[in-house]
């Protein structure tokens, strides 16, 4: 089959967008609960992965990962939370609504307090809960698992400690959904350069203020058309304009925008 999709996931929040995002050419459409926007998304409804998927075509090429997030804004969930994110994850492998071959997942982030000091502490050092994060790839038979940009709260991004990109791999996280640091894609450049290189480590997906406005910045300071096909990255953005009565709105142009930018930059289809 000819490769027709851009390197591109587009988070929707509600499953109206979702025939928009894949007819801009998204790769990946990130489904999370309608209206969640505001919070950095959250775990959808079946009902919404139903609407969905019903709305694309049955031999869609678009893959699906759905958010499982059960509040905002903290990553240290307790355990009523982290049964939820379980529970979620079995609820949506049961429906059978989700497929393996198709490269459909789940996109999570748990993490933890280095120490019980850390958790009173203002600095807050946090690090990936691996045994949580290795118990919810396990849910989810087989289906593909990203660690979402929670990541980027860790201290070291980019080194062993905390971040250890080999054991991540190792519990069958398959990608990383990240901004290279806190804060936006564009101020992390260099960090990002160095994730890209790393060793067994996760499929990289650069997310956080992706626009088609610093795209070209992003990818020719990471190194090019060359890192970002060799390495199999994807860019992610939400690309929604919000109007001025609040509404947040499906931008089709940006969409096309980005798409643009990755084929004049050279950036293989997939």
């Amino acid at each position: 089959m000819e490769k027709s999709r851009h390197r591109l996931e587009i988070p929707i929040f509600g499953p109206e967008s979702g025939p928009k995002a894949a007819a801009a050419g998204a790769a990946q459409i990130e489904l999370n609960r309608a209206g969640s926007y505001g919070v950095g998304g959250l775990t959808p409804t079946l009902d919404e992965l139903r609407a969905l998927l019903s709305s694309l075509p049955a031999d869609r090429q678009t893959t699906i990962r759905v958010m499982i997030r059960p509040s905002a804004p903290e990553f240290t969930y307790s355990d009523e939370e982290y049964r939820r994110m379980s529970e979620s994850i079995s609820e949506f492998v049961g429906s059978g609504l989700l497929s393996a071959s198709r490269g459909d997942g789940f996109v999570l982030g748990v993490l933890r307090y280095g120490s019980e000091e850390a958790q009173e502490s203002a600095t807050r050092e946090l690090w990936v809960h691996e045994e949580r994060t290795e118990k919810l790839v396990k849910d989810g038979s087989g289906l593909e698992v990203v660690f979402h940009r929670a990541i980027d709260e860790c201290l070291g991004i980019g080194s062993n400690k905390p971040l250890d990109l080999a054991r991540l791999s190792a519990i069958g996280v398959t990608g990383i959904l990240t901004s290279g640091g806190k804060g936006n894609a564009i101020d992390n450049v260099e960090s990002l350069k160095k994730l890209l290189v790393s060793k067994e480590r996760p499929q990289v997906v650069i997310g956080g203020g992706v626009r088609c406005a610093n795209l070209r910045e992003i990818v020719e300071r990471v190194g090019g058309a060359d890192v970002v096909n060799s390495t199999g990255t994807m860019v992610h953005s939400s690309c929604l304009r919000i109007e001025e009565d609040g509404r947040e709105l499906f931008d089709e142009e940006e969409a096309k925008g980005i798409c643009r930018v990755l084929d004049e930059l050279g950036v293989e289809k997939v």
